[in-house]
């Protein structure tokens, strides 16, 4: 392949030549052509997400992009990373920090101490209640493990789940509970 005329974009990561823009991809002009003795190449489509010539620019000389939007995960879903040249020469993902995230508030202890400042224990918030209110509180409104069942049903429940179940059951289902009434 003959880059002649065309600017480049940078060196490569692995042998030092230029880089260039070629169909789909951004490439090491020794990756191409009938000899190839370097195998860099990276895509000018991410993810869904077109990167752009300058970003390239950047991540060949600066080893990081800008941090990119938009880009969509294999479950569908957006996301914002740094593309980063690896010390392989390959192209990786960095994952910019969540604002926001759980546990992110209060810095750890080792973060804490470098910053200068003494870490403060989380402390329980006072409801007002007495500790057997607050502790049958917590148990009534747990959250249930999702996808579980629990170990035990009563005869009601057991009804109604076998009656779901199958339809032609309902009375037999019907029966055991009043039976369990009874008994």
């Amino acid at each position: 392949m003959d880059f002649t005329g065309r600017q480049p974009l940078g060196k490569c990561p692995k042998c030092g030549a230029s880089v260039f823009d070629h169909e789909l991809a951004y490439v090491c002009e020794k990756s191409v052509g009938p000899v190839r003795s370097c195998d860099f190449r990276t895509g000018k489509i991410i993810l869904q997400r077109p990167i752009e010539p300058e970003q390239v620019t950047k991540l060949l000389d600066l080893g990081r992009t800008d941090l990119l939007h938009r880009f969509i995960s294999k479950k569908g879903r957006p996301f914002s990373a740094f593309l980063v040249r690896q010390p392989d020469g390959r192209v990786g993902f960095e994952f910019a920090p969540r604002v926001g995230a759980k546990g992110k508030g209060v810095p750890k202890p080792a973060e804490a101490q470098a910053e200068g400042k003494a870490p403060t224990p989380a402390q329980p918030k006072p409801s007002g209640r007495s500790a057997p209110d607050a502790a049958a509180d917590k148990s009534v409104h747990a959250p249930k493990a999702a996808g579980k069942t629990p170990a035990k049903r009563t005869a009601p429940q057991a009804a109604r789940v076998a009656a779901k179940r199958s339809s032609g059951a309902k009375k037999a289902a019907g029966k055991v509970a009043a039976k369990k009434r009874a008994g």
